[in-house]
């Protein structure tokens, strides 16, 4: 018996609920921003001890704002400040969801994977013209061939 982690399926109705549900958070967050790799490694990234550094530098900007040049707004940095904290609990719970969504595409795909595998090798085993042979072949073209051997290895993908 193969070990079978995951064993579900999803309807029609339910996918386009959860899509929707997915389209109404970005609608609801119409200001989220798309990174490059590139600017993602350029911008100077706050964490735990920087906010510190930053709730600091508002209430010394909020009593000394004579000091700041002109085109600084304090209230924008406490707006920053505050989408950050809002932020912060959506963004880890959307990343604990999405971390769960992608290891059980990887599990139920290795499953797939796995029991295909298994099918292959079956049809391997069969004797010549039990009226499968046009399956192993139409099988065998997704397995490149080793070159330094005629056994099949994984699949091309």
């Amino acid at each position: 018996m193969l070990p079978n982690k995951v064993s579900a399926n999803i309807n029609e109705t339910v996918k386009k609920e959860i899509l929707d549900a997915i389209e109404t958070i970005n609608k609801k967050l119409p200001f989220l921003v798309a990174l490059t790799p590139s600017e993602r490694r350029e911008l100077p990234k706050m964490g735990a001890r920087t906010q510190s550094f930053v709730k600091k530098s508002i209430e010394v900007a909020s009593q000394n704002d004579e000091i700041l040049p002109r085109y600084f707004k304090v209230d924008e940095l406490e707006k920053d400040l505050q989408l950050v904290d809002s932020l912060a609990p959506i963004a880890l719970s959307l990343s604990q969801l999405s971390k769960k969504v992608d290891d059980t595409v990887m599990t139920a795909g290795s499953e797939a994977y796995v029991a295909s595998l298994i099918v292959y090798r079956a049809l391997q085993n069969m004797p010549s013209g039990a009226g499968l042979d046009d399956a192993l072949e139409e099988l065998k073209k997704y397995f490149k061939r080793n070159s330094s051997s005629n056994t099949d290895s994984q699949p091309t993908e």
